[in-house]
């Protein structure tokens, strides 16, 4: 029990080590409760990430947390092809040929078939060193003494507090840092009504964490999404 008590202490304290900043801007007039249908986009990734392996392990995350209660979701092949139907073209021919034809169709008539467009791009996901001081804690045990008579014979017990201090040697750990950008467009208006960068950073201060990027990156999107429900209001 001692030992638990000890790990769950330790574990306490290195959550204390953790850095989270949102900077976000949502357009007061706009009137979110409207949407009804929602295209979101593959996320972006910086280049300088890219490894092979980040990528995939990034689009797998989004995927799983990038979820919106009661809203229509439109992938956005269903628009492209709802235009192509439309007009009578191939946009992704007709983009190789005439990119400003292309788009102009796109921009001017993909509201018909869905209302806000979601964007997002993955500007750190990496993992570092930062130098950790250490942490001294105290814990507090009963320690259990016999009491016993003139002839030495044990008649009972007595627990006592005794306090005891704890230290974590300080230096270099690992840490993980992500900062992801999401923008959502009104597609009527091609103007932007939510924009909002979350920057987090989690310091691994014990052998018992091991917080990765992806770890991060997945409560990042998990929260955006959650926040945007809220908004709709469904």
């Amino acid at each position: 029990m001692r030992k638990i008590i000890l790990i769950m202490l330790m574990m306490l304290t290195s959550t204390s080590l953790c850095f989270a900043e949102k900077q976000e801007w949502v357009e007061k007039t706009y009137d979110f409760s409207k949407i009804t249908k929602v295209t979101i986009l593959d996320p972006i990734i910086a280049d300088n990430i890219k490894n092979g392996i980040k990528e995939r392990e990034i689009s797998e995350i989004f995927k799983t947390h990038a979820k919106l209660s009661n809203i229509k979701l439109v992938e956005p092949s269903t628009v492209i092809l709802s235009l192509n139907a439309e007009f009578g073209v191939n946009l992704m021919e007709l983009n190789k040929i005439n990119p400003h034809e292309a788009r102009k169709i796109i921009d001017e008539n993909s509201y018909k078939y869905t209302d806000l467009l979601i964007k997002s791009e993955v500007l750190v996901y990496d993992m570092g060193k930062t130098y950790s001081d250490g942490v001294t804690f105290n814990t507090t045990q009963n320690q259990t003494s016999q009491i016993t008579n003139n002839r030495g014979m044990v008649v009972g017990t007595v627990q006592t507090p005794v306090s005891q201090t704890h230290t974590i040697g300080g230096g270099n750990v690992d840490t993980a840092y992500n900062v992801v950008r999401f923008i959502v467009t009104d597609v009527k208006t091609g103007k932007d009504v939510f924009l909002r960068i979350d920057n987090r950073t989690k310091v691994n201060v014990t052998k018992f964490d091991n917080t990765k990027p992806k770890d991060i990156y997945g409560r990042i999107v998990k929260s955006f999404f959650n926040d945007l429900s809220d908004k709709f209001g469904k």
